[in-house]
């Protein structure tokens, strides 16, 4: 903070990165901007920035050992990867039959979009690289798909910084391409919050899940909600009965929109993202339950 006000600042993790709060989006910065605008340079004292800095913290993700690994060998220059290939429909359905993983980066939480069987939708607008990182096995073969070219390459840089440098190839012109050549798409489907609210009035079959950290549950959720963060889901599937119609809702409808993709993956048919999340609920007045309400059904 010595240093003269112009002097260029250079972010050392992304924005979405789990080493820190709030990171910005920004690419650069300079002192007279941190100084004006950094929640962590206000004016306060030391025990008070201690508190504020160690305050609901996340959780560290399962890949943080496997990239501390990585940076003591040395990690290899972007530009020295090799450069994913653009495949049409057909050569890219081979490529997905003989194994690899299709991550879809493509923003479809709130929208009917048609996506590919068996993709994995983490979308490239939130916190992209850090769930890509906690829900993907390093060295997994993937084909990415996405709006554009410009997404491509954002989504293989972003997906580089944690260590997943295994991208083969992308699919060229995206889902249009695959609809063009008659390949089958599946609906997106998702339910709003006063739908969802009749159907949990009407239907004792339907099971909500909610996947959002276990402080936020535990600070409000809706009653009936049963709770598996996400980065846990995948070793908590055995316990979510298969012929269960299953809502799932996080805060906004990002990590639900995982989620189902996810559930999906693995054979549950009957799986439906409630878009705007716990936001929507509660701006419809609905009730929450919190933490210590004998009603909290969890899974541990």
């Amino acid at each position: 903070m010595k240093l003269d006000e112009s002097v260029e600042v250079y972010p050392a993790h992304g924005a979405g990165s789990l080493c820190g709060k709030y990171l910005s989006n920004d690419r650069s910065s300079t002192i007279a901007k941190e100084k004006k605008f950094n929640y962590a340079l206000k004016t306060m004292s030391k025990e008070a920035f201690i508190e504020m800095l160690l305050t609901d913290l996340p959780e560290v993700p399962a890949y943080f050992s496997k990239d501390a690994e990585l940076n003591r060998q040395g990690a290899a220059r972007l530009d020295s990867l090799e450069r994913p290939r653009a495949m049409n429909a057909a050569d890219f359905r081979k490529e997905l039959e003989s194994g690899a993983l299709l991550l879809d980066i493509r923003n479809t939480s709130n929208s009917t979009a048609g996506r590919i069987k068996g993709s994995l939708n983490i979308g490239l607008s939130g916190q992209f690289a850090s769930w890509a990182g906690s829900l993907i096995e390093f060295g997994t073969p993937i084909l990415l798909i996405g709006e554009d070219l410009l997404s491509i390459n954002e989504a293989i840089r972003r997906l580089a910084r944690v260590g997943i440098e295994s991208v083969v190839a992308y699919l060229k012109n995206g889902i249009s391409e695959w609809i063009k050549e008659g390949y089958e798409v599946e609906t997106h489907s998702s339910i709003g919050v006063d739908e969802l609210k009749n159907v949990m009035a009407n239907e004792s079959a339907l099971l909500l899940l909610d996947v959002r950290r276990k402080r936020e549950y535990d600070a409000g959720h809706i009653q009936t909600a049963i709770n598996i963060p996400l980065d846990q889901l995948g070793k908590h599937l055995h316990e979510i009965p298969r012929d269960s119609k299953l809502a799932v809702i996080c805060t906004g409808g990002y990590r639900s929109t995982i989620a189902k993709s996810l559930l999906e993956r693995n054979g549950f048919a009957d799986v439906m993202n409630v878009r705007g999340g716990m936001a929507s609920w509660q701006n419809s007045s609905c009730e929450l339950s919190k933490k210590d309400e004998s009603t909290v059904c969890s899974i541990t």
